[in-house]
């Protein structure tokens, strides 16, 4: 490493570096690209000049840097590069508390690079941003009411574009008036309602200076202006007649003044000598303004006084009814809480102001306009509601109202269902600032992890507001307080999608339970404002009606009766008051309640609504307007009526029905009269509802509706030069369940909160722009549910308005747009939705299946066929097809159920295919000598048109029927079925074209088997494939979606992929395979189809030219149902096949896609299946695929086997049959006797498993040039469907040499057996089972060959083949062998491990006992095979990963795992699977993937890998520029193999070398539900996959393991060994025996695997090493001492002799002394 070490360690700088200055430059490029388009703007650079200037220095710095990376092309050159030289930056950041505002600059060097200049570029465009939002905080300061507006509109505003959004910051203006004949005159006159209404705001206001200035000016003239008018009003009040005083005054400050003198009437009333008189009298008063206001509003008035007027009588019929009561509870004080508990306005003196009482609570008005709107009406709950709502403001609560839906809840002004904390914080400061109220609609549909952060939010404006405090600390900044402000919120509990409040947010509020409010009363009073005299008894009639309506009528979920339907109901009576006045009130009502209610209504209940009507208006005779000449409506007694805004009329109601039928006309369709009919009704409810939902089963003509009645528009339009009546339509169509509820609505972006525009709202944001008279309607074409249309409920109610996750609010026209919903029920729908929606339902019986027959003679039929034919194949279809439908229905059994149109159309697409040239067919003959052909052809499409659906079961019953039905048209052999012949067309001796009937099986092409082609193109033909694909291919050719459906392993797939690869040559068809799982979702769909696509124009996409794009969807049922029950990827393909396009989800335009067919194949609902959607699913000619019968099984299997035996010995040979015989014997066996339960959810055997009893040719099989090029240019196809060719896999890997008896060929069937079936089974018994299976055909099929079945596999016993005992040779020498010396095998593998720890950085313990040795022959088995995956299944700790290791190892396998990391996400994976795939299909070389699922950590890792497992192909997982690259890089092998180098062939090239080379080994626990749920989500987890199921260790594996660790142990004693060795697996099998009797006492699992056992030996040894060393320690310590106390002791001795020795001269020295 010396001598490149610095090269390597500048590399890796270089390359941080890089990465470094890559995060930089990506975070500089985002924050740049928001900030120019603010920037640009003059308006923002003139009133942010310093940042303005800071910014186009990084605009311009940037752009150099963009020129120069343009300029350099390799990536690392140009991010590492010097920068340029920069130019100023700004150093520090605004400060707006300090007055000007001062920028240093620095200037970066050359020499500082990319990095340092996108960082301090970064760090500038933070500080402008910061500064950005700084500067609108300051402005939403000075004006409160800017923090409701997003902050794109509020820079919008800044930008001088007020008018647009005045409404969003005040509600009741919707544009301010300026003066002068200048047109940019600053001078404000008048403030306009949306109803047109203006006052006069006063002298000298003006829009000059900061828009916040002026716009406070304005705020505070709109009071001070209302005020003066009130207070001038108040004193002429009573100087003019009532009449003509309410016309002069602006409608709010009618009903201020109006409500102010009845309440001091009825107090001067109430303290008069006698109450109760002066109060009666009074009511004689009130009555009397009651009756001159009703006679007003009957005669010619403008629009907005009618409006004033209705308002003002609402108000005084509750005045009035007020007076009543206080007279009937006798009432004699005004103290008295029958008065106190009313809302009360008086005029005081002394503060001069209105003030507003109710109990003890005391406002002063507000004063703010809310323009010429109506007014609910004030029923006995409403009261109650008032009472409550203004305690709580009086106690500074906020209120909650809560009730079922249309109970008068709210006049909702917010839908906020999507709300932030942090919008909510805005929104809240807002609001105290601004004094202003806010109801907040279906608060519970907030996240509740939001609601507790709104509930400290409100607690401390409450908290301020009890304090009275001017100012108040709001999330930690100070802001102004209004006392004003309030809160309120509404709930519908208990509907979908709704939970409860968190009890520290229920304290904020004052519940209001929200009844069903009187029905009566709001419909009298409604009634008495639109100048009905007789209003009392009509509107008892009519909420009888309801009533009744409600309880006798079919009980159907669009069927409405609630107060918003008796509004409709009640404004259409007012439009007829109005329209004809000398009509009768009663008949007024009755067209009203007709023209409503009968669009929605079944056929059934239609009759009986007309019959309730009759008992309540006996004796009425209602006018009829007939339709047509066959007067269809008189029959029934319906009367329909077209509705303008301004009037009805009979002349536009006739005009409407002959526009409608001029219309079908030139569209060249059909003109029944109850389809013209259902047209008017549709254009009649459009009148009176914003919101319309066209509802129907499908097949009824409801997308004709809408387009027809377009046309009408555009028609009467275009005949009605200069009339408002008739304006042309606009469209804009979407499906909401193809897109994410943040692609529908829009979203912020969780990482760098950008803001990004939904589908919906974009196209809302389009027509709200256009402000032509054009109309425009939004379809929602689309199921609804719940969780996506509850956020449009303020866009369907009053308020017309659209609320966006960023605060956006965008105001719908209702005069000039309507919102439409196609959709097939509204089973989830909630009521809230329903009420709010006008309904026409279009019953199934409307149209039948003639009209669309009769249109398709008309104009789909070849030029050719004369009228005569024509009219034959009519007569042909109304003598045949009523039977046939009425058979299907009765007697048929269909795996996906059909509606009568689509098997119709699907008859009719067939002989349209059949009479094409190609098929032979003459059209110039006689019409006498055509109509023999014409028959049988219709009689073969009747068969498959009707029947092509039934399930196998049904095929024989229905022959019959056609039998007796068709008889005379195709004789049919008597013992022959109807689905076994076909009809050949070919030419006589004169040339005329003759039919006859001719059997399949004699068109069967035979098959010859080449051994040098791989396993997996094999196809051998059946009776099946041929028909099928000739139905498919006739269905493709004229543009008909197919739909294959069948029991699982029928071969619905090769089928569809053979005809396929067929057409690609013939027809110039280009097919791709799209398969779908559980996690499929629509993007990912989407993201595939686009890629294939060649863009041809801006917005147009389709095939290459001169061919057509077949995009084949496996299991199309498979994408998991939402909470509502949709399929986005489903409902995708359905907006696909209905509009030929899609929306491109970046840039929200709509793609129109040519010359793409679909087909599909689906197996039965059930097991993660789901069913599909009829409205889907009527698009496709469906086909029912039969399972092949066991005599067609034998057949294929004798076909390839018996061509894989042709060069054996003839005694082998003769074993061809028996084999087969046998394979399907034990298959059928398996299939019925193991079942599948939910511990054995993977028991579901299919013919594919049986097709991997004899799998796959060698690993590399040599094949020609003209092979090769046939391999690499075929598309990869899909191997979850493989058993029409039941394909005998697993025996064609051995040869002669290797199987050279019967004995060893009989085996090696048997270990194939073993493999596919017995591998998989979970307990002994299951086990036994398959092997006496075995053993019993052994002896039934094979015993004169083999002799005892028990001498072949004994008790005990297993058979291994491999190819492993010769590791040196190569993969393509290796022989498959069986393996009959064991202890030869152990050697061999323990002499591998030797090898293998030896360089390997992991080195693996493992002990070779027999079950070990099993699962390594199966894992090494499935891996030499091409395309060969396995799913091993066992509890953690089994051996699956280090087995899959070994067995790798062992086949020469590089084995590849995920490394995962905390932030590990869906881009990782993907990063990692195309290393693999770069290894696999670039390179060439084997790789095996190694998947667990404790690395799963998202399930959409497992979407991946099914369709690597599938297809090999996984959608989105590459962009262009990674597939241009890859295609280049694998170009070069392609031209040495001498095939084709086309991007398609390349890329298919690519796709089926990877799915080769990369074998997929996935390792899962059966603990829990998630095995069993992801086997069901992810099919492919089962067919694409071999299974070996790791059972818990027996006791002598358990023996020999411990053995064999503890073998290197020193132990005393030498029988110690063997005793600990059993007590190991002692306990280890009674731990096992408890978890037993624990599940079976307390149903709680306690599991035990192989890694725990091995942990004990390892705890073992571990605590044995330890103690022996802690001992060792303690005995050296020991004898340190002893030999310490022994050296002291020697020393000892020496010394005592020592002083023994001096004793005696010690003794004489001391006698000498």
């Amino acid at each position: 490493m010396s001598g490149i070490r610095h090269e390597v360690e500048r590399i890796d700088r270089q390359l941080h570096l890089f990465s470094d200055t890559l995060d930089e430059w990506t975070a500089c490029q985002k924050d740049w690209m928001y900030l120019k388009t603010i920037f640009s703007a003059s308006d923002i650079q003139r009133q942010l000049p310093h940042e303005a200037k800071a910014f186009m220095a990084v605009d311009k710095q940037f752009k150099d840097v963009m020129r120069r990376t343009k300029e350099r092309s390799n990536a690392m050159q140009a991010a590492t590069a010097p920068g340029p030289a920069l130019h100023a930056l700004p150093e520090q950041h605004r400060d707006f508390s300090a007055g000007p505002v001062l920028y240093g600059w620095v200037y970066l060097k050359r020499s500082a690079g990319l990095l340092d200049a996108f960082r301090k570029s970064n760090e500038v465009l933070e500080t402008i941003s910061k500064s950005l939002e700084d500067y609108l905080e300051t402005k939403r300061m000075a004006f409160p009411r800017f923090y409701f507006l997003s902050n794109d509109e509020l820079l919008e505003i800044l930008a001088q574009a007020v008018q647009p959004h005045l409404g969003k910051c005040f509600d009741g203006i919707r544009r301010l008036e300026f003066g002068g004949d200048d047109p940019k005159s600053p001078d404000i006159l008048a403030m306009v309602s949306a109803e047109g209404e203006k006052v006069p705001l006063g002298k000298s206001l003006k829009a000059r200076g900061n828009v916040e200035t002026w716009l406070s000016q304005v705020e505070q003239s709109m009071a001070v202006c209302l005020r003066k008018l009130a207070r001038a009003g108040h004193q002429t009040y009573p100087n003019q007649a009532r009449t003509q005083w309410v016309t002069q005054q602006p409608s709010q400050l009618v009903l201020l003044i109006s409500q102010v003198y009845w309440c001091a009437g009825v107090e001067q009333c109430l303290s008069a000598p006698s109450p109760p008189a002066a109060l009666a009298q009074y009511l004689l008063t009130c009555t009397a303004q009651l009756g001159g206001l009703t006679r007003v509003v009957r005669g010619i008035l403008p629009d907005l006084h009618r409006r004033t007027l209705s308002a003002l009588i609402t108000i005084d019929v509750h005045a009035r009814d007020i007076v009543d009561n206080l007279i009937r509870e006798g009432v004699q004080d005004a103290n008295e809480f029958a008065w106190q508990m009313q809302l009360r306005y008086s005029w005081n003196e002394a503060v001069d102001d209105v003030v507003v009482r109710q109990v003890n609570s005391r406002f002063i008005y507000g004063y703010e306009y809310v323009g010429a709107q109506g007014r609910l009406v004030v029923t006995p709950m409403t009261d109650r509601c008032y009472i409550t709502l203004t305690a709580a403001l009086h106690h500074k609560l906020g209120a909650s109202p809560a009730g079922p839906a249309g109970t008068g809840k709210t006049e909702t002004t917010k839908a906020c269902a999507w709300l932030d904390y942090r919008f909510m914080g805005k929104f809240f400061a807002g609001l105290a600032q601004s004094g202003a109220w806010a109801c907040f609609d279906e608060f519970n549909r907030i996240d509740i992890e939001v609601l507790s952060v709104v509930a400290q939010q409100l607690l401390s404006i409450q908290n301020a507001l009890r304090a009275e405090l001017p100012k108040f600390t709001f999330e930690g900044r100070t802001i102004g307080l209004v006392p004003t402000c309030g809160v309120f919120i509404t709930m519908n509990p208990g509907y979908a999608g709704r939970s409860d409040l968190p009890d520290n947010l229920k304290a904020l509020f004052r519940p209001v339970a929200m009844m069903i409010p009187d029905y009566a009363l709001v419909a009298e009073v409604m009634l008495l404002s639109e100048g009905f005299e007789d209003s009392r008894t009509l509107a008892r009639k009519m909420v009888k009606l309801y009533k009744l309506a409600s309880e006798q009528l079919s009980q159907q979920d669009h069927y409405d009766f609630g107060m918003r339907a008796v509004k409709s109901v009640l404004l259409m009576a007012g439009s007829l008051r109005r329209s004809q006045p000398g009509l009768a009130e009663d008949v007024m009502l009755i067209r009203a309640m007709r023209d409503s209610n009968l669009p929605k209504f079944l056929s059934s209940d239609i009759e009986l609504f007309q019959n309730i009507i009759s008992d309540l208006f006996p004796g009425v005779d209602v006018p009829v307007q007939t339709c047509g000449p066959n007067a269809e409506a008189a029959s029934t007694g319906q009367h329909y009526k077209v509705l303008t805004a301004a009037a009805a009329c009979d002349q536009a109601h006739g005009e409407l029905e002959a526009a409608t039928r001029s219309v079908l006309r030139k569209d060249g369709l059909q003109m029944p009269d109850s389809f013209v009919h259902k047209t008017v009704q549709l254009h009649e409810t459009l009148g009176v509802r914003f919101g319309v939902m066209v509802v129907g089963p499908t097949g009824t003509g409801k997308s004709t509706l809408l387009r027809t009645l377009q046309g009408v528009m555009d028609y009467l339009h275009e005949q009605n030069q200069g009339t408002e009546a008739f304006q042309p339509v606009l469209s804009y169509t979407l499906n909401p369940k193809c897109v994410s509820m943040g692609e529908l609505y829009g979203e912020y972006n969780p990482l760098t909160s950008e803001w990004k525009d939904g589908l919906a709202s974009m196209l809302i944001r389009s027509a709200v722009a256009d402000a032509t008279p054009v109309q425009k309607w939004v379809v929602f074409d689309g199921p609804v549910d719940a969780l996506w249309i509850e956020n449009m409920n303020t866009v369907l109610d009053d308020n017309c308005t659209l609320c966006l996750p960023n605060g956006e609010r965008l105001k719908l026209n209702p005069a000039t747009m309507r919102m439409l919903f196609e959709v097939a029920d509204l089973s989830v729908a909630s009521p809230a939705t329903v009420s709010r929606c006008g309904m026409v339902y279009v019953p199934p019986d409307n149209l039948g299946w003639r009209p669309l027959v009769q249109t398709w003679v008309q104009q789909r039929l070849p030029a050719g066929v004369t009228e005569v034919s024509r009219a034959y194949l009519v007569a042909l279809f109304d003598k045949h097809v009523d039977a046939g439908l009425a058979w299907v229905r009765s007697e048929g059994s269909e795996y996906f159920p059909s509606v009568d149109i689509a098997l119709v159309t699907s008859l009719a697409n067939l002989v349209q295919s059949l009479l094409a040239p190609e098929h032979g067919m003459d059209l110039s003959q006689e019409a006498d000598q055509l109509e023999p052909v014409l028959a049988h052809l219709f009689a073969f499409a009747y068969i498959w048109g009707l029947g092509g659906n039934l399930t196998h079961h049904c095929q024989q019953p229905f022959t019959a029927f056609v039998r007796s039905q068709l008889g005379s048209l195709l004789p049919l052999p008597p013992s022959a079925s109807a689905f076994d012949f076909f009809v050949d067309v070919s030419k006589d001796a004169q040339g005329m074209a003759v039919s006859s009937l001719q059997e399949w099986s004699a068109v069967l092409p035979g098959f010859v088997n080449d051994k040098r082609m791989p396993y997996f193109q094999m196809l051998v033909p059946t009776v099946d494939t041929v028909r099928y694909s000739f139905l498919l291919q006739a269905c493709l050719g004229v543009q008909k979606a197919v739909l294959f459906t069948g029991s699982t392993g029928v071969g619905k797939s090769v089928i569809i992929s053979g005809a396929l690869d067929k057409l690609r040559g013939s027809r110039a068809v280009v097919p791709y395979t799209i398969n779908f799982s559980a996690q499929t979702q629509a993007v990912d769909a989407q993201m595939f189809m686009e890629s294939k696509l060649d863009k041809k124009r801006k917005t147009r996409y389709g095939a290459p030219a001169g061919q057509k794009l077949v995009f084949f969807v496996d299991d199309v049922n498979m994408p998991v149902r939402e909470t509502f029950g949709a399929q986005p990827p489903v409902e995708l393909l359905r907006q696909f096949l209905d509009y030929k396009g899609f929306y491109d989800r970046s840039k929200l335009f709509w793609k129109d896609i040519d010359d793409t067919m679909l087909v599909a194949a689906c197996a039965p609902p059930g097991g993660g299946r789901q069913a599909l959607s009829s409205r889907f699913a009527r698009h496709f000619t469906q086909l029912c695929v039969p399972p092949p019968s066991d005599a067609a099984i034998r057949t294929i299997l004798s076909t390839i086997l018996g061509g894989f035996l042709a060069d054996w010995s003839p005694d082998l040979r003769a074993l061809c049959g028996p084999i087969v015989t046998s394979a399907v014997e034990v298959y059928n066996r398996v299939s019925v006797e193991l079942l599948p339960t939910p511990d054995k959810s993977h028991y579901t055997f299919n013919l594919r498993d049986l097709s991997k009893v004899a799998q796959a040719a060698p690993r590399f099989t040599w094949m020609s040039p003209q092979q090769k090029e046939q391999h690499m240019s075929t598309s990869p196809q899909s191997t979850a469907d493989v058993t029409q060719t039941v394909q005998v896999q697993g025996m064609l890997m051995a040869s002669p040499k290797q199987c050279n008896s019967k004995q060893a060929l009989v085996r090696l069937w048997l270990h194939e057996s073993l493999r596919v079936f017995h591998d998989r089974l979970i307990d002994d018994q299951d086990k036994s089972h398959l092997r006496s299976i075995l053993l019993e055909l052994v002896a039934k099929n094979l015993s004169s060959a083999v002799g005892s079945p028990q001498d072949l596999l004994p008790p005990g016993s297993s058979i291994i083949f491999g190819d492993f005992l010769k590791p040196g040779l190569g993969p393509a020498e290796r022989p498959y062998e069986e393996i009959s010396e064991h202890a030869k095998l152990v050697q061999t593998l323990e002499r591998f491990l030797v090898e293998y720890n030896s360089s390997s950085s992991k080195p693996m313990g493992l002990v070779f006992f027999q079950d070990a040795v099993d699962h390594i022959a199966s894992i090494a088995r499935v891996l030499r095979q091409p395309r060969g995956n396995a799913l091993l299944v066992g509890v953690s700790g089994s051996g699956k990963q280090s087995l899959t290791r070994f067995a790798a190892a062992l086949g020469g396998f590089t084995c590849v795992q995920l490394e995962l990391t905390k932030a590990y996400s869906l881009t990782d994976f993907r990063e990692d699977l195309k290393k693999l795939y770069h290894i696999a299909g670039v390179e060439g070389k084997p790789v095996v993937f190694l998947l667990t699922d404790t690395q799963i950590s998202k399930e959409s890792f497992l979407e991946d890998v099914n369709n690597l497992l599938n297809s090999g192909e996984v959608a989105g997982m590459y962009a262009p520029e990674d597939k241009e690259r890859i295609i280049g890089s694998i170009r070069e092998w392609l031209l040495t193999q001498g095939a084709p180098t086309t991007k398609e062939a390349c890329w298919a090239a690519f796709i089926n070398r990877v799915r080769d080379n990369l074998h997929c080994v996935l390792a899962m626990s059966p603990v829990g539900g998630a095995f069993r749920t992801r086997c069901r989500m992810f099919p492919s987890l089962i067919n694409c996959c071999t299974i070996d199921w790791f059972r818990p260790w027996p006791e002598e594996a358990l023996l020999s393991v411990s053995r064999q660790v503890l073998e290197p142990l020193d132990l005393a004693d030498p029988q110690l060994k063997p005793a600990l060795a059993k007590m190991c697996v002692h306990i280890h099998t009674s731990v096992a025996v408890a978890a037993d009797k624990m599940y079976a006492q307390l149903r709680r699992r306690y599991y035990t695997s192989p890694k725990s056992y091995m942990d004990l030996i390892s705890l073992y040894t571990s605590l044995l090493a330890e103690k022996r060393a802690e001992y060792g320690e303690v005995e050296d310590r020991l004898n340190n001492g002893l030999d310490k106390l022994r050296e002291t002791n020697a020393v000892v001795d020496v010394m005592q002799a020592q002083l023994n020795q001096l004793q005696p001269v010690l003794e004489e020295k001391a006698q000498a002394c």
